[in-house]
């Protein structure tokens, strides 16, 4: 039998197709399917683009599709039930803090956050998922990819007027984006089909300007390592109120790219956790959340966890996230 696994947020969609024993028969990328930045005629695009390279062009037949997508469920069940070149048994929608769960720390209950393009803490019980955050870009995503990338660009306009400190995120922006003039940055952004995403991308600069001793920047993450916590505050009060503390034992489990910028953020949003239990464990997820598919198969057939994360970090090694070694030592560290 073959399965497809699907994880699309705001910047990317990500495919596989595997068979029975895990093994990876293709890959497959397109942009963006988060209905909160993308039409449904461009979610039905993205969609169609990944499918065709996992079928190398032809019609897929699988036996089922587990499909992690942020946005409206309704649109994404529609792109994939009428979409003519793939047909399923079985269709499983995941919620992304189900999904970063599996494929994070291949458990299926927990506390997570994600700090991806958006941002959100969430405590994942068998069938409920209580979440703090989550109000999209225009609202809220504090602490986000697409939250620090604009903070950076704020910072840099600053700079460039004279307003506040002088940042390196100025030649950064000039060198990353190839511009003949500062004001290039707002003509780029407004021509860009996905201007989230875009502003997003300015995430890693910051980070680079941190890990180069950048004030501003390692202000920007401090202060979203801070945001996401007491976001995760409400959940964890609420857990220990509720009489679910014991939820507690296993590692607050973080998911998405803006975790990579640099270990201030990280070391910004331990110190601002508070609670009954202190120092909290704080894992680094193991996988993308594509692989959250694999893991929730495994966990039908009553695989073993030790067995699933061998038999991931073997058939799915480009899947495996590659944490900077000054956060990989730290996160395993707080490993349960």
């Amino acid at each position: 039998m073959r399965y497809v696994s699907l994880d699309g947020g705001g910047s990317k969609l990500k495919g596989i197709l595997f068979d029975d024993q895990i093994n990876v028969l293709a890959r497959g990328m397109a942009d963006g399917v988060n209905t909160t930045q993308h039409t449904l005629s461009e979610v039905k695009s993205n969609l169609l683009s990944c499918i065709l390279q996992l079928s190398g062009g032809e019609k897929l037949a699988v036996d089922a599709v587990y499909a992690t997508m942020v946005g409206r469920r309704e649109w994404m069940l529609e792109a994939l039930e009428t979409m003519p070149m793939l047909s399923f048994r079985q269709l499983v929608m995941f919620e992304e803090p189900r999904s970063a769960l599996l494929a994070g720390a291949i458990q299926s209950t927990g506390v997570v956050v994600i700090a991806g393009t958006g941002s959100n803490a969430h405590c994942v019980g068998n069938s409920v998922i209580r979440s703090v955050g989550g109000w999209g870009s225009y609202v809220g995503d504090q602490g986000s990819g697409y939250w620090i990338g604009k903070k950076g660009l704020e910072a840099a306009a600053f700079a460039w007027d004279g307003v506040d400190r002088p940042t390196m995120l100025t030649e950064l922006l000039m060198e990353e984006w190839h511009l003949q003039s500062n004001w290039g940055v707002v003509r780029l952004i407004s021509a860009d089909k996905s201007p989230c995403a875009r502003i997003a991308s300015v995430a890693k600069l910051v980070g680079m300007a941190a890990g180069r001793g950048d004030e501003v920047a390692k202000d920007i993450l401090c202060q979203a390592g801070k945001l996401l916590a007491m976001q995760t505050n409400v959940i964890l009060r609420e857990m220990i109120n509720s009489g679910t503390s014991a939820m507690l034992r296993s590692p607050i489990v973080l998911c998405g790219g803006a975790w990579k910028t640099d270990p201030c953020m990280l070391r910004s949003f331990q110190a601002h956790l508070h609670g009954v239990q202190r120092p909290w464990k704080i894992q680094l997820p193991l996988f993308e959340h594509v692989a959250a598919g694999p893991v929730q198969l495994l966990m039908n057939r009553d695989v073993k966890r030790a067995t699933i994360e061998c038999m991931m970090k073997e058939k799915l090694s480009n899947e495996r996230i590659n944490w900077p070694q000054n956060m990989k030592a730290r996160g395993e560290e707080k490993r349960l």
